[in-house]
């Protein structure tokens, strides 16, 4: 009996593995993936360079994943603008300015990022590793709306790293980028902003009788899109089938040390307030 215990436990043993190696082998680089609108490829960039003094410790690291639309159609050929866009914005000048160059591809951009690194080791006495970590997924995908999710981890140097989180949703049948407007009748309506400001605190754990100006936050001396101050809904937004999940990057409505937010909001709850033609399907 002990023989056929051991026996069966073996082989349930070599069944999870296989499952897992399969599933290990569907995960390379170059998987294709299909959506009921367009196909696409995930794409995998893994590149590191050695530090000057210690090659058998830190490098310096890029880690870029991806999709790759078929770009035969005008919806391919902007979701791929776009992934590409969110991921060189990822590279700023020595002054922390955000760079705006029109690499052709990713591969390219990642080439002139090790190139500069290179530069740095050459003119800099010590060395200290640099860093991209970004990665662009796809959530939503259905007959009428595609998302996606850009996470972007860098650091070239200064007083910390940067990391930012950007959704964009994308009209399959027109191929146009939503923004908050496409999906509100009005963003500014009062009552609906009472809604977001009350569950902004509550995400943040602020008492709701605390004014968010008071505290420095929402500020109209912040942002310039923001003149008035106050509780406001970005365009940095994602379209669940039960939410709106909004992002508030570090700095863009308060000091870095107030950090990130992700605040969901029910759909149910603000469905007055959504345009007739909101869907999701």
């Amino acid at each position: 009996m002990k023989f056929f215990r051991y026996f069966f436990s073996l082989l349930i043993l070599t069944l999870v593995l296989a499952c897992s190696n399969t599933a290990s082998r569907n995960n390379q680089r170059g998987n294709s993936v299909s959506l009921d609108t367009l196909q696409y490829e995930m794409k995998i960039i893994d590149r590191i360079y050695p530090m000057q003094f210690h090659k058998d410790k830190d490098t310096t690291i890029i880690k870029i994943a991806y999709p790759f639309f078929d770009s035969s159609s005008a919806l391919g050929k902007n979701l791929n603008d776009t992934v590409r866009e969110r991921i060189i914005l990822g590279k700023e000048d020595e002054e922390g300015n955000i760079i705006h160059i029109n690499y052709h591809t990713i591969e390219e951009f990642v080439d002139s990022l090790l190139h500069e690194y290179k530069l740095f080791l050459g003119d800099s006495p010590i060395s200290i590793p640099w860093y991209n970590y970004s990665n662009v997924e796809v959530l939503n995908n259905t007959p009428s709306l595609l998302s996606l999710k850009s996470f972007i981890r860098i650091y070239l140097g200064g007083m910390h790293e940067d990391i930012s989180v950007v959704f964009d949703n994308f009209d399959t049948k027109s191929g146009k980028r939503l923004t908050i407007d496409d999906i509100f009748k009005n963003k500014r309506d009062e009552n609906l902003l009472k809604i977001g400001e009350f569950y902004f605190k509550e995400t943040r754990k602020i008492a709701q009788d605390n004014k968010l100006t008071d505290l420095g936050i929402f500020s109209a001396d912040w942002s310039a899109s923001n003149p008035k101050g106050g509780f406001y809904f970005n365009d940095n937004f994602l379209i669940d089938k039960d939410y709106l999940i909004f992002y508030y990057n570090e700095y863009e409505i308060s000091s870095y040390s107030f950090g990130t937010t992700e605040l969901k909001i029910s759909l149910a709850e603000i469905r007055p307030y959504l345009k007739d033609s909101f869907k999701y399907e």
